[in-house]
Formats: structure tokens, C-alpha cells, sequence
């Protein structure tokens, strides 16, 4: 059996986030519909959550599109990953971290996260997606 590293991985994320949203960065972030509607823990945690992200909508240097649930896909990414000013890819598995520094690698997950750009809302039409989940809990 694994041991319960939550706590561990928790602060760790809360680290990487703090260091993530200083205003000189720029965050692009695109995210299915279906990521809103997955809860981890009780209700309370995932309105938390929600209610969160919500509010990192709204900070100027941070972008967030939402792909609704209902959009024709024409791309689809099968793990997270994480592009850095077109210098390196990172992907997280369950059992590992890979890090992508080939040019012509990066370049398909630029044109991956510009096809996911594309299938997203914005701005209110996004936060109305959040609102809605938010308000099923």
C-alpha cells in the first residue's frame, strides 16, 4: 500500500501556486468542464475549491478558459502538463514527472494548448461555468 503523502503533496502545491502567481508571471490555463465537476474530498472542499479559482479568474496576469462539456473536441490532452515560456514541457503521471526540452516536442504541446485556447470560453462565460457547478454543490 502507497502511504498517505496528502499532506505532503498539499503544501507542496500550495508552494509551487505562491511562487506561480507573482504578478510578473503570466498564467494561461485551460481546463475541461468535466475537471470542475470532479470532486476530491466533501462538497465544502470542492465549493472551496471552485470558490478559488473564481477567484484567481479575476486577477489581471491570470487567463482561464473553460472547454464546456458540450464543445466538439478536436484536441485532447490525456495528462495535464505545463508549458514554460516555450522553453521546456512538464508532465506529471502518477508515477512520474517528465520534463520536454526538445524543440520540435514543445512545439506540438504549444500547438496542442492553442487548439484546447480555441475550444474554451473566457472570461464571464467561463466564471458562469465555475458559478454553475459551484451552485449544484
Amino acid at each position: 500500500m502507497a502511504p498517505d503523502d496528502a499532506d505532503a503533496t498539499v503544501a507542496m502545491k500550495a508552494e509551487r501556486t505562491a511562487v506561480a502567481l507573482r504578478p510578473a508571471n503570466r498564467i494561461m490555463v485551460v481546463l475541461g468542464e468535466q475537471a470542475l465537476r470532479t470532486r476530491r474530498g466533501t462538497p465544502s472542499d470542492h465549493a472551496d475549491q471552485l470558490a478559488h479559482l473564481l477567484s484567481l479568474m479575476r486577477l489581471p496576469f491570470v487567463s482561464v478558459g473553460i472547454i464546456p462539456a458540450d464543445v466538439q473536441r478536436r484536441a485532447i490532452g490525456t495528462i495535464g502538463f505545463w508549458i514554460f515560456d516555450h522553453n521546456a514541457v512538464a508532465l506529471e503521471t502518477p508515477t512520474a514527472a517528465i520534463k520536454v526540452t526538445r524543440p520540435q516536442e514543445i512545439g506540438l504541446y504549444l500547438a496542442m494548448f492553442d487548439q484546447l485556447q480555441s475550444e474554451a470560453v473566457y472570461g464571464h462565460a467561463a466564471r458562469q461555468l465555475v458559478a454553475s457547478v459551484l451552485a449544484s454543490l
